[in-house]
Parts: C-alpha cells; sequence; structure tokens
C-alpha cells in the first residue's frame, strides 16, 4: 500500500542484519520475496472482506513447483500487527502487517521505538510479516499447538507478540529481545509435515494439527499431545446449543470467573481470532481437531484485573470456522475451550456436548439447503458478503423468509452490517456504497419480536471479531436503545425494557473491549 515499507532487513537485539529470508534460512527454508505492487491505493483501515478481494486480485498467476504466499504491507485493522485472512476455497495463500499499528510505551519497549507504528521500526515489522507468513504455513502459536513442544511459550517467531513483550526488560526490550528463528518444533514442522498441511493453498489452517482425519500417519515432528492442566484460581465455561440441525447458525458464550481469593490479571482476547481462545473439538468420528475463526490476528495482548468473583463473558460464532460448516456431520460432538489466560497458565471448561441432527421441517430444510455454501458461511464469518452476489441473494431470502429464526437473523445482521458501510474492490478501483435504508430494513427484520438480549449477542457475533468497530453492533444497539424509548422503526423494538438495554449495552462494551464484571 502506498506510503508503507516492506522491510527489507532490520538490524535485531544481536546486532545482526536479518531478512525475511535470512530468517526462513534457519528452518532450511529457501525464500524469495519479490515485490510485485507497490501502489495499491491508501485506504486508513481495512476490513477482512477487503483483504480477501485485495488478495483476489493482485496475486500472480504462476506454474511450476515453487511454492507462493502473498503478503500485503497495509494500513490498519484496530490494535492487531497482523493477520493471516485467507480460508477461501484455495486456502492460506495470503496474510498481512500492518504498518499503521503503534507498539506502547512501556519501559519494556525499546526507547526508538516506543508509540512508533511498525512502519517506523523495521525489526518488529520483519518480525510481524514472518510471523503471519508462519501462520499461512500452517503453524500455531506454540501454546495453542495440540503436538506442543516441550516449551509452550518462549520468544521465537511464532511466539504471540504479547508473550515475546512479557519476556522483554528495560535493559533487554522488545523487539531487542525477539529471537529471530523458529523453535525446533516449528522448524520441524515446516520441514518434515507432510506437503499438504504446510504448502499455502492446500489444506484449511489447523489441518494436521489434530487426529489427521486424512489418515496421513503422525508427521515425525510430533513430539506428543499436550497434556491439559488448570488453575484452581480460575474457572472456564462455555455454553452452546445442546442440539441443532445441520446449518443452523450456532453461537457459544465463554466466561471466565475467578474463583479464588485473589485479584487475576487474564487476557482479555476472549475471541476465537485472537490466539488465546481454542475449541478442541471431538468428532462423532473420534476425530481431535481445532475450532478457530477464519481471521487469525495477531498483536498486543490487553489484560483485564479480575477481582475475586467478577467474571469476563463473550459469545462467539461456531457456525463457520477454519473447518468450514464446523458442524457439518450429524451425531455427538464434544467440545472443550482452552484459554492462554496469561502467558504461563492455561484453563479448561468442562467438555459440552453438541447433538447434530438432519433438518426436519420444510424450514430447516431450506435453512440448510442455503447455508452450507461456502459463500455464505463466509460472509456469516466475517459479516460481510464482499463481492458475492450469490451469497447475498441467499443470505437475502434467509433474512426475508426466516428472519423469526437465528440464522435468518444472522442474515439479516450481515446484510444490514454489509450494507452500512462502504466496499472498495481495489482491483477493479471500485466501490460499494453504503445504503443507509436498506441496512436499517434488514436491521428491522433481525431485531422485531426477537428478545433484545438474542439481538444483540447475535449482532456481535455477526461481526467479525478482529473488527471492533463494525456497524453493525452500533447499529443493533442504537435500535434497541431506540426501541426502549418507542421511536424505533421495528415494531417488534418497542418491547425493549430497561434491564433489557442495559444487557445489550454490556454486550457491546464486551464486544470492543473485555470488562470484569
Amino acid at each position: 500500500m502506498v506510503n508503507r515499507h516492506f522491510p527489507v532487513s532490520a538490524t535485531i537485539g544481536s546486532g545482526a542484519i536479518a531478512t525475511f529470508r535470512s530468517i526462513y534460512a534457519t528452518a532450511g527454508w529457501d525464500v524469495t520475496v519479490v515485490p510485485d505492487e507497490i501502489k495499491i491505493p491508501d485506504d486508513p483501515s481495512l476490513t477482512n472482506a477487503e483483504l480477501e478481494t485485495l488478495l483476489a486480485g493482485h496475486r500472480q498467476p504462476f506454474t511450476g513447483e515453487n511454492w507462493r504466499l502473498w503478503l500485503l504491507v497495509g494500513s490498519s485493522q484496530g490494535d492487531f500487527f497482523g493477520i493471516m485472512f485467507d480460508d477461501d476455497t484455495v486456502p492460506r495463500e495470503g496474510a498481512a502487517g500492518f504498518a499503521d499499528a503503534r507498539l506502547g510505551n512501556d519501559t519494556v519497549i525499546a526507547a526508538a521505538a516506543r508509540n512508533q507504528p511498525l512502519n517506523n521500526v523495521p525489526a518488529a515489522f520483519l518480525r510481524t510479516l514472518v510471523h503471519e507468513a508462519g501462520h499461512a504455513f500452517n503453524l500455531f502459536h506454540p501454546k495453542q499447538d495440540v503436538h506442543r513442544s516441550v516449551d509452550p511459550i518462549g520468544i521465537e517467531i511464532m511466539n504471540q507478540t504479547g508473550d515475546v513483550i512479557g519476556f522483554a526488560t528495560a535493559a533487554n526490550p522488545y523487539p531487542n529481545n525477539a529471537a529471530f528463528v523458529f523453535s525446533e518444533h516449528d522448524r520441524l514442522s515446516l520441514v518434515h509435515s507432510p506437503d499438504p498441511q504446510v504448502r499455502p493453498g492446500w489444506k484449511n489452517f489447523g489441518w494436521g494439527h489434530g487426529s489427521l482425519s486424512a489418515g496421513l500417519p503422525v508427521p515425525v515432528d510430533v513430539a506428543g499431545l499436550a497434556v491439559p492442566g488448570g488453575d484452581e484460581g480460575l474457572t472456564l465455561s462455555v455454553r452452546m446449543p445442546q442440539q441443532a440441525f445441520v446449518g443452523e447458525y450456532i453461537t457459544a458464550e465463554v466466561v471466565l470467573t475467578n474463583t479464588g481469593d485473589q485479584p487475576r490479571h487474564v487476557t482479555g482476547l476472549l475471541t476465537l481470532a485472537e490466539g488465546d481462545l481454542v475449541f478442541l473439538r471431538t468428532s462423532p468420528r473420534g476425530e481431535l481437531d481445532h475450532i478457530l475463526d477464519v481471521a487469525v490476528a495477531c498483536g498486543p495482548r490487553p489484560m483485564v484485573l479480575l477481582n475475586p468473583g467478577e467474571s469476563v463473558t463473550s459469545h462467539v460464532q461456531v457456525f463457520f470456522t477454519t473447518q468450514g460448516v464446523t458442524f457439518d456431520t450429524p451425531g455427538r460432538h464434544t467440545v472443550v475451550a482452552q484459554l492462554d489466560t496469561d502467558p504461563v497458565t492455561t484453563v479448561y471448561s468442562t467438555p459440552v456436548t453438541v447433538d447434530i441432527r438432519t433438518p426436519a421441517s420444510e424450514t430447516e430444510l431450506d435453512i440448510s439447503g442455503k447455508t452450507l455454501s461456502s459463500g455464505v458461511g463466509r460472509a456469516l464469518a466475517l459479516g460481510d458478503f464482499a463481492k458475492d452476489d450469490a451469497a447475498r441473494a441467499i443470505l437475502t431470502h434467509l433474512a426475508e423468509s426466516h428472519a423469526d429464526t437465528d440464522t435468518g437473523a444472522a442474515s439479516a445482521l450481515v446484510m444490514a452490517n454489509s450494507l452500512a458501510r462502504s466496499f472498495t474492490d481495489f482491483t477493479g478501483d471500485t466501490t460499494r456504497a453504503a445504503d443507509p435504508p436498506e441496512s436499517e430494513r434488514f436491521l428491522d427484520l433481525a431485531v422485531s419480536g426477537r428478545p433484545v438480549q438474542r439481538a444483540m449477542e447475535l449482532a456481535v457475533t455477526v461481526a467479525s471479531p478482529t473488527e471492533k468497530d463494525a456497524p453493525v453492533v452500533a447499529d443493533t444497539l442504537a435500535r434497541i436503545r431506540q426501541g426502549a424509548t418507542g421511536t424505533a422503526s421495528g415494531k417488534g423494538a418497542r418491547t425493549a425494557r430497561k434491564g433489557d438495554v442495559a444487557a445489550a449495552e454490556r454486550l457491546a462494551e464486551d464486544f470492543a473491549s473485555l470488562r470484569a464484571r
């Protein structure tokens, strides 16, 4: 993107000069970096849908045996440093580093880097781009890999930025303290895991980190499954529907509670997209896999002070994830939530079961027949149909025909979110203009006749967790508040009570930034 710079090289803490190529050479890889476009128009904030469209239009065709990965040096998306966002029909081909993201002002940040955008700190920006590329090569954060290494946290490339900063001191500040090498576990994964697991464009993110359901043998880098631990002072719980049909929109509530007698600082990242939370799912066939968001974002870790008896709560969509349609197989699924509450503590929820059945009515058959397409699923996960006219038509049908169901309401909220903002297709230099009247019409369909709290829960799950400014959250809250005063246009919204509004406000606040309650 114009006015942003790829860090061709950087002086690291040892005083050596590091490059993208030299870092991957530590894992035995021969990598060539080719700038293919340097004048993508400026856009101060990029949505995931825009990133997907950028990749689709700007990647270069190629032939031969070389592996290709597309990296964007872009502007920003909230406070994130980078994101691996590409989960379409040809997955893991693209990632982005955000040049406008700023480092903090703590004494453990190098003085010259404090309050600076990554664009001005080559070492920090280079590490971010190499890290996001690592996700595109199907590497997990070490703490979340079910085949985790002996040392699940450290200062190597695939450790989260928050963890690396956690090891920094005033005498050895970030990014000087970062190790510009891959851990032994990650190096072995890059070298020895089967090609479908690593090569961009082959298998979805997370494939090969569970039971290897394709039937391949366990790769030689596997050191054994992680053994669940815990913390007596913290309790993690997850609530999901006990039963659903194939194709139904499903959400989960995650609650972390301080059950001890001492205050605790815990992560403020209780979403499936931000690195600390992952669902471990055992399918009806007995296969273990991870449930993560289709976009994997990385950045500093905000911490929340949790006093005894207090909790933090989040709501997440689990309909469409890195598994595709997550629950597309009838039978009993078992889900366990795993949360890294701080750099050294991991807690697990008790298992919950979700019984998935086949559709049993005309309505359910219609919903199931339309939501199982990847375009509709991706729109529900990203909160935007982007350029997919087929997905737009299906979402419109679901919203207009089945607004009384959660799936229909979620579809209406995706439409409301999409049409409340413009969408830029940089490849064709065209923009989808916002359409406020249509956005409001779909918002009415979602809110009318639905309990206020559930309407808000659906809004915060439809919005991509990496887009804290998604308009659907604020717009749904505004509509609920109008209902409380009798000024809303939607007839169902007029029934909102003061307590309902307060609950909706808490949901909106927690979506933007978790609060202890």
